[in-house]
């Protein structure tokens, strides 16, 4: 069975929190990239290169203690968007859990499952 992935959805803060193993299951990329699915409630997080639109600068080893667990980065218009669309509350946190998707090539969270936190 694989490793849980975590994400953690904040609005109040406008940010991501991305668990350790999420990054690692990924195989500790350089850059991610967010995609969602409105129709499906999912979201997907793709290790990418640097030219692609939309990618996140991540951190490289050896990591502060501020990131030795997760890193967390501000995205206020995709909180915003992802809040909209699973029509969750402003000013709240969701926990997100999620699989590495060999098909996908990414980690897959199923929205409709995450906890509000």
């Amino acid at each position: 069975m694989s490793k849980r992935l975590g994400l953690l959805l904040n609005s109040k803060a406008t940010r991501f929190t991305v668990h350790r193993s999420t990054l690692e299951a990924l195989g500790e990329p350089n850059y991610v990239q967010f995609l969602i699915s409105a129709e499906k409630k999912m979201l997907v997080l793709l290790s990418c290169e640097e030219n692609v639109s939309g990618s996140v600068a991540m951190p490289k080893p050896p990591y502060t203690t501020l990131v030795e667990h997760r890193f967390r980065f501000k995205r206020r218009l995709l909180i915003q968007k992802i809040f909209e669309i699973m029509d969750w509350e402003l000013g709240t946190s969701y926990q997100a859990w999620g699989q590495f998707s060999e098909e996908v090539g990414g980690a897959v969270f199923r929205l409709v499952e995450s906890t509000m936190v």
